[in-house]
């Protein structure tokens, strides 16, 4: 089997290609039938497409695949012709595994290593959520179904057994805890909040716990969240009455990402009060506020990119804590790949000895109706016979293969080989 993963962060691609794929695929399961399309059925494709992130998995058989070509190019120009872009500009900006470093970043990414804050809860989350509505709609199968099932039991292994996972941290109290030592929210502070969704609770959730009481949050749909919304202690106001919160607002969080701008400089220029500082939280994507508006006075802007650049700091995760979770993943990584090669060896013996014996028993078949009729025990005779001349010529190979996977030799470019000798015959 061959692995790939195509990958865009935030950090990595420009904003207007990274926008314009979140936008293209915001359904996985659309997403995911495009590709299914383009690459037939060959290939089993899952789509992940996060606030800061965009992934595509893709597994094939070996077969399908040469040491010099392959999927993956093409795989990145129907991309670029999906969502009619040059193909330079996805390949610049994308970031490519092959094979075992595809699962090292795949399990990486599960347990929260790969994110901006590090061991944030999330991800984890969010992958599982792709990984079960692409299994549900079919569109993954035998080849990436057990690829996700170990990252995820791996990810949930290094989370708990580190203790990386006790900071509860997402992407939106990480946010505002960078930029918690400049506006010190507090009893007085008044939060506005963008969204309703499970990014805009935690980070009301998180205010909340700074001693914050004064929340708003803005919604287009504002009476369906009242009761729901009810235990933050607030009021939920349309997303039109945030002009004119602007003035005696101290932070602005926004999660919402639709392709729609809330807040524009011009309008934030003349709400917003001379000498009152504002910070403003934008991690959707795409942007709900312009990032124009950093250029006024007095306005801290924080998006994801500007995270990326900031030093994650917790009283809960310590260095030693991220290197005993790495060092779980490559043990758990290095168990699946062990198990994936005993796996795939015990397929090949099957194939291998299911297509002797049927070469056997025919060739035997045709003996008898060449001899004179046979007794039972001259039969027996004959078919140990053959048995045995089949065992020891097959006694070599088989201890060839299982050695390969045991010692992990047993790599692309023999497999095909295999595959191509012992794959049972279709007439």
């Amino acid at each position: 089997m061959r692995f790939f993963v195509a990958t865009f962060q935030v950090t990595h691609t420009p904003i207007s290609t990274f926008e314009k794929l979140a936008v293209s695929f915001s359904s996985q399961s659309a997403a995911a039938v495009f590709f299914q399309k383009a690459f037939g059925d060959p290939a089993e494709i899952l789509v992940l497409a996060t606030c800061n992130r965009f992934e595509i998995f893709l597994a094939c058989e070996d077969q399908f695949v040469t040491d010099d070509e392959g999927p993956f190019e093409l795989f990145l120009e129907k991309l670029a012709s999906a969502i009619e872009l040059p193909c330079t500009s996805i390949t610049d900006a994308c970031l490519t595994y092959k094979d075992n470093e595809a699962l090292h970043h795949l399990f990486k990414t599960v347990a929260g290593l790969n994110s901006i804050a590090i061991g944030e809860t999330q991800i984890q989350g969010q992958i599982k959520d792709a990984f079960v509505q692409a299994k549900d709609a079919g569109q993954i199968g035998p080849l990436l179904i057990p690829i996700f099932e170990s990252a995820l039991k791996a990810g949930k292994h290094a989370r708990h057994a580190t203790g990386i996972d006790r900071a509860r941290i997402s992407l939106g109290q990480f946010a505002i805890d960078a930029i918690q030592g400049e506006a010190g929210l507090g009893p007085n502070s008044k939060v506005v909040i963008l969204g309703t969704g499970k990014m805009a609770k935690n980070a009301a959730t998180h205010v909340l716990g700074l001693g914050v009481t004064d929340i708003t949050f803005l919604s287009s749909n504002p009476d369906k969240w009242q009761e729901s919304l009810a235990r933050y202690s607030t009021r939920v106001l349309p997303i039109s009455s945030l002009p004119d919160l602007i003035p005696t607002a101290d932070l602005i969080f926004s999660a919402y990402g639709t392709r729609k701008v809330f807040l524009t400089k011009k309008e934030l220029e003349e709400k917003i009060k001379p000498h009152k500082p504002l910070y403003i939280i934008d991690i959707a994507l795409p942007h709900d506020i312009d990032p124009a508006v950093q250029e006024i006075k007095n306005v801290h802007h924080v998006d994801i990119v500007s995270l990326k650049k900031r030093e994650q700091k917790s009283d809960f995760i310590q260095v030693e804590q991220v290197k005993d979770a790495y060092a779980i993943i490559e043990d758990e990584m290095a168990q699946f790949i062990a198990e994936r090669r005993i796996r795939y060896a015990s397929s090949v013996i099957s194939n291998f000895r299911r297509k002797a014996e049927t070469i056997r028993q025919n060739e035997m078949e045709k003996a008898f109706r060449r001899l004179k009729p046979l007794d039972e025990q001259e039969k027996d005779v004959i078919q140990k016979l053959t048995y045995d001349i089949v065992s020891k010529i097959l006694r070599q190979p088989t201890l060839t293969v299982k050695q390969k996977a045991k010692a992990g030799t047993l790599d692309a470019a023999y497999s095909r080989v295999l595959h191509e000798v012992f794959q049972e015959d279709e007439r």
